[in-house]
């Protein structure tokens, strides 16, 4: 029996439903696949980074504070080496 998840995925969304459905989408897989995580800013997201290690990061692009690919810079400065989609 697997006892960690394959893939650490964190998302980054501020929108409930949004969240919702990838948390559906993830758990129609094997539950041993992913452990999903979830914060609503970049800033709690740079926080999460600086104490917890993950696979994946999940970003909405659309967040406010920061926008667009500035939001994804900014994620980028504490998440060197992990792939951000």
């Amino acid at each position: 029996m697997q006892t960690r998840p394959a893939k650490t995925i964190l998302l980054i969304e501020n929108d409930p439903e949004e969240t919702r459905l990838i948390h559906e989408m993830l758990n129609d897989q094997d539950p041993f696949l992913f452990e999903l995580a979830h914060v609503e800013s970049a800033s709690d997201a740079k926080k999460y980074l600086t104490t917890h290690s993950v696979d994946i990061v999940l970003l909405d692009l659309g967040l406010t504070d920061p926008h667009g690919l500035d939001v994804l810079r900014s994620v980028r400065e504490v998440a060197l080496r992990v792939s951000i989609i």
